[in-house]
């Protein structure tokens, strides 16, 4: 979790201002209609740009933790 602000504060400004809408969007639906769910880890996957938010959904808790924020070609790694 510290390592997602992390990276959400060394975004670009424009690019850090559609991640965090597209992160406060997840609080009314934490499965949007462009989440994907991974495979080779759990959780969900967003695409804003060519940004990656990779983060877990519990529904029961209503909690959304965001794992991991970076460039696409860096997420998987």
């Amino acid at each position: 979790m510290l390592k997602a602000k992390k990276s959400l504060r060394l975004l670009p400004g424009s690019d850090r201002s559609k991640v965090i809408s597209t992160i406060d969007r997840l609080a009314t639906n934490p499965f949007p209609r462009n989440c994907k769910k991974l495979t080779a880890q759990p959780g969900y996957r967003l695409r804003v740009g060519i940004y990656r938010i990779l983060y877990i959904a519990n529904t029961k808790a209503n909690l959304i933790t965001i794992v991991r924020i970076a460039h696409r070609k860096d997420i998987y790694r």
